[in-house]
């Protein structure tokens, strides 16, 4: 089933005829180069940037949701969250529940486990690092419980153990019949955890398939205008630049 399908989709001058779609049970990676527009599709999806073209979420068009239904579906993660108000992490993560009107503690608890910030949970989230808040926002998504998850760069301000850990917790929860789509910068981890990639540049889709299809040398160096070595036969997979 394709958890979402969309046709000709465009934002302003950012992004031009996105054709793609995201099945169930897979994370799909949007890989580019800085302003290639990972981020502008992302939130056109969530519902932060109008768009033209057509968008089906679950096989339902996006106008014909409201707002809090599509909440409870489409899970988002923003690059970067900051929180005006000093609280504690587990009140963080209760609003993750804001769509379904209730603070279910089982659910609350079951993302922070899962995102491994239950140790944090009475702790002010002016206390903790970077790498540790941006955990705290990914299980305030998780409380929601949703069927697709919108992830933007969720490992940039994380060390490499839980750059796995993330990874690792991103593909579980689409194995669980969920989907994810995720923009990633490191497209070793891209080639690893991701079962398509969608490589996008200054708006338009330049390749989307299979990691193999993608992640080739040509079409990596005129992407980000390096010389890029490849290896996806290694375990893991290495790709650098030359």
């Amino acid at each position: 089933m394709d958890m979402i399908t969309m046709t000709d989709l465009s934002i302003a001058d950012r992004v031009k005829n996105i054709s793609l779609n995201l099945n169930s049970g897979e994370v799909l990676g949007i890989i580019g180069p800085n302003g290639a527009g990972k981020s502008t599709l992302l939130k056109a999806i969530a519902g932060v940037e109008k768009f033209d073209g057509k968008l089906f979420i679950k096989q339902q068009e996006f106008a014909e949701y409201v707002p809090k239904e599509r909440a409870r579906i489409v899970g988002f993660l923003p690059q970067s969250v900051n929180s005006v108000w000093s609280l504690k992490v587990e009140d963080i993560v209760t609003l993750g529940r804001i769509p379904w009107g209730d603070e279910n503690n089982q659910i609350v608890q079951q993302a922070m486990d899962e995102a491994a910030i239950s140790q944090f949970s009475k702790r002010d989230i002016n206390e903790l690092s970077g790498g540790e808040r941006a955990r705290v926002w990914l299980a305030r998504v998780l409380a929601g419980k949703p069927q697709i998850l919108l992830a933007d760069e969720p490992i940039s301000s994380l060390d490499i153990h839980y750059q796995v850990e993330v990874m690792e917790l991103l593909k579980s929860f689409a194995r669980r019949g969920n989907s994810v789509m995720v923009a990633i910068h490191d497209l070793s981890l891209a080639a690893r955890y991701c079962d398509r990639l969608c490589l996008i540049k200054n708006g338009q889709v330049i390749k989307l398939g299979d990691p193999s299809e993608v992640l080739s040398e040509t079409l990596l160096t005129d992407a980000f205008q390096v010389p890029v070595f490849t290896d996806l036969q290694a375990n893991p997979p290495v790709i650098l630049p030359r």
